[in-house]
């Protein structure tokens, strides 16, 4: 992992989501720590849009609680004898938003959208699609390079989500990302950016029976600790990503309901080792210096202070718990001897290192003791903390 310039950090464990007791309102009012910048899943980079999306785009095939793959848009799927293609049966009576149905051919213009449009976030997604065929108006088949067992999983995310061909053609990449046209249970009502994005009941949904509300309205709140008082005064019916030190004030608030749930998400540090020009930067150039930041860092004393121990540490995109996890790859210890050697080694006695975060609780909690521990290894670490769309652009 290290030849990426990538090691993680803290492997979360729990998502920590609050919700109020349920009143006669219509209108569910939802807390988010990120403000959903595009709403294309195309164009998509940020977990708000990915909490918007549940509400607005249908994805092919859904992530069950346990981690297995599940019905959504497609119904069954039968993978090719030689593994190098996958055939999809498709939910009939779907609809998008804009009346146009929901078929092969809508499928196969979200796959070569998403393959080819410019500011397409999903290209490395999909790369292993060489094409996509239209048996029938409901079965599709995905024709791959080689096999390619991530392609479910993948479609479970923004690649697998639909969007209407007939609105995609008729608007710019920006003009939809800011006016989506999708097939789920609430169509687009409109975006404040910074503020909130508004949805609306969509009547001819195909499991319209199980939707009970009229409006969703998503208000962007990048501060754990707001959030979590605007779900306790009311103003909010849930709260996204509440922190894990906050869980047992939600658990003794007779007012609110703690809901948690296992996270497939983990949070790393990301260094920049192939675009310019933050690419020529000491870190970027020198594996001595990664190593030793690496570590610098105790693992266990940073989720200690973010989460109370409610994260796992991992140095895997997969907890200690999963079957894929590696066990000849052990969490690495702080070792801040040899760490100081490292730089030492590597010709510095000061490395000067720019931080790039988003402005969530989270993140400048983590970047903080991250900052310090860094420190006495000899890194000089200064914290850039931007909201999403400004870090996205960075």
């Amino acid at each position: 992992m290290k030849r990426l310039g990538l090691f993680a950090l803290v492997i979360a464990a729990l998502a920590a989501v609050t919700a109020a007791k349920p009143s006669a309102a219509q209108t569910l009012r939802v807390g988010l720590d990120e403000d959903p910048v595009v709403l294309d899943p195309a164009q998509s980079g940020n977990l708000g849009e990915r909490q918007v999306f549940a509400a607005l785009c249908d994805k092919l095939v859904d992530i069950s609680p346990t981690g297995e793959i599940v019905p959504k848009l497609a119904t069954s799927w039968e993978l090719g004898p030689d593994s190098k293609s996958i055939t999809l049966k498709l939910r009939e009576g779907v609809v998008f938003h804009d009346g146009e149905p929901f078929n092969a051919a809508a499928v196969k213009f979200n796959i070569e959208r998403s393959k080819t449009l410019a500011e397409s976030r999903r290209k490395s997604e999909l790369g292993p699609v060489e094409s996509v065929d239209v048996v029938d108006d409901l079965t599709v088949r995905f024709n791959l390079k080689q096999p390619y067992a991530p392609l479910l999983a993948q479609l479970s995310d923004r690649s697998g989500m639909m969007i209407s061909p007939k609105a995609a053609k008729s608007m710019s990449a920006a003009e939809f990302g800011g006016k989506p046209v999708c097939s789920g249970p609430f169509a687009f009502v409109e975006r404040v950016p910074q503020e909130k994005v508004v949805v609306k009941r969509f009547d001819k949904y195909w499991n319209a029976a199980n939707i009970h509300f009229d409006q969703i309205t998503y208000v962007t709140m990048p501060d754990s600790v707001v959030r979590f008082s605007n779900v306790q005064s009311g103003q909010l019916d849930i709260g996204v990503g509440i922190l894990a030190t906050d869980i047992k004030r939600g658990e003794a608030d007779p007012r609110i309901k703690m809901y948690s749930t296992p996270g497939l998400g983990f949070d790393f540090l990301h260094v920049n080792v192939g675009s310019a020009p933050r690419n020529t930067t000491p870190i970027a150039t020198n594996p001595k210096l990664r190593e030793a930041l690496e570590l610098a860092i105790d693992r266990k004393a940073l989720v200690a202070a973010i989460s109370n121990g409610a994260y796992l540490v991992g140095n895997q995109p997969v907890p200690s718990t999963s079957r894929y996890y590696i066990k000849d790859l052990p969490v690495p210890g702080r070792n801040i001897e040899r760490a100081k050697q490292l730089v030492k080694e590597a010709g510095f006695t000061r490395v000067p290192i720019t931080l790039l975060i988003l402005n969530t609780t989270m993140n400048v909690q983590g970047a903080q003791v991250i900052q310090a521990m860094a420190r006495d290894a000899g890194f000089d670490i200064k914290i850039d903390s931007r909201e999403t769309g400004t870090a996205e652009d960075r």
